[in-house]
């Protein structure tokens, strides 16, 4: 949780500076690094709780892919 706060914060000052070095208002720009923070946040927050999952998708997804047939066999002619 504390990892995808950090993401979230960093991403909205990179965002909040990016908007402020355009010469943005200063209520846009916060909104902008507000929403991209946020957003940033939970998506990190949800890579995060479902690592294990992926982790074990892959690697099944990787042993399953050697096994089994890759094509039909040769009918009778």
């Amino acid at each position: 949780m504390l990892l995808a706060l950090l993401i979230g914060c960093g991403t909205a000052g990179a965002t909040y500076a990016y908007s402020k070095q355009r010469q943005a208002t200063n209520g846009a720009a916060a909104g902008a690094a507000a929403l991209t923070g946020v957003s940033s946040a939970a998506v990190a927050y949800a890579a995060l709780v479902f690592w294990p999952l992926v982790l074990l998708g892959g690697v099944g997804y990787l042993w399953m892919r050697g096994s089994g047939p890759k094509a039909l066999g040769p009918g009778r002619s």
